[in-house]
């Protein structure tokens, strides 16, 4: 399909994008023609799969690509080189998502390139990302790596941004594909070689993007690397914070910088989440 339209337009002396976005659902219809994901204007905000509720991640949401949905053509402007927090490339192609995406979370800027391999080494030549592929692009080799949120999955003509993931399926949301709803799941196998995603609308996988700066997700926390009664959160930039403590939280110190050489303290967390050391115990 892409090959046709590139010779048609060459010959009408036209250049345009590629993007490669145009996915055929086999629920189409039904969507389409229901209540939940019906018909949503040009740069509208497209809900989660049968839902109500915006189709967005870390604060950027899925927009619709009008009566051009599914296809190679783009409702919105195409004359930006530019990023910004509400647009990053031809709006609103799936690619422009994932680069949008990226520049708002992680300050990245725009990598060009249609859905499929070519986007995979175009990302892969960035020093931002690391690319895991599921299919041999070049001469790339295939290797195993599970998605986590924040990453995009490619596959050869369409591209998404991971949400979540659970033993056997990966959850995203995506623009531009073929439909009205903002959000969709894809199989996950690890009985495969290597292990990898789900095919969609009849297009294999291509390969998995990864944010170098993206090591956790927002909300969780962990205490590697901190002291003794303290922990570091994970904030929306998918980024861990400083070790600090919770207001209230209280713990035992008996180190010589809380007490001296001998005995020990209790040391309470104050609202600024610092230590405030009470009066120390079984003196010298």
């Amino acid at each position: 399909m892409i090959s046709q339209f590139l010779k048609h337009t060459a010959i009408l002396g036209l250049l345009l994008p590629l993007v490669a976005c145009a996915v055929s659902t086999s629920d189409e219809t039904d969507q389409t023609s229901s209540e939940l994901n019906a018909y949503v204007a040009c740069g509208g905000v497209l809900k989660k799969k049968n839902s109500s509720v915006d189709a967005c991640y870390d604060g950027v949401c899925a927009k619709s690509n009008g009566h051009d949905a599914g296809t190679l053509s783009s409702c919105g402007t195409t004359s930006s080189s530019s990023c910004s927090s509400s647009s990053c490339g031809y709006e609103w192609q799936c690619v422009e998502l994932v680069n949008r995406y990226m520049h708002v979370v992680f300050g990245d800027a725009r990598v060009h390139g249609d859905a499929g391999c070519t986007m995979c080494e175009n990302f892969d030549a960035s020093s931002a990302y690391t690319v895991y592929y599921k299919e041999s692009c070049g001469s790339h080799t295939k290797s195993n790596y599970k998605p986590v949120g924040g990453d995009a999955l490619v596959w050869n003509g369409h591209t998404a941004l991971v949400t979540s993931t659970t033993s056997t399926s990966i959850h995203f949301i995506q623009q531009n594909a073929g439909s009205y709803y903002g959000s969709d799941t894809v199989s996950w196998s690890t009985s495969t070689s290597p292990d990898t995603f789900g095919s969609l609308g009849g297009m294999g996988p291509a390969c998995v993007i990864h944010e170098k700066s993206n090591v956790c997700e927002p909300g969780d926390t962990t205490t590697s690397g901190c002291d003794y009664g303290e922990h570091k959160n994970c904030s929306a930039k998918h980024a861990w914070g400083a070790c600090t403590c919770d207001p209230g939280d209280t713990r035992i110190c008996s180190s010589p910088d809380c007490c001296g050489t001998c005995g020990h303290a209790t040391q309470t967390c104050s609202s600024s989440h610092t230590w405030i050391t009470g009066s120390c115990q079984n003196g010298c």
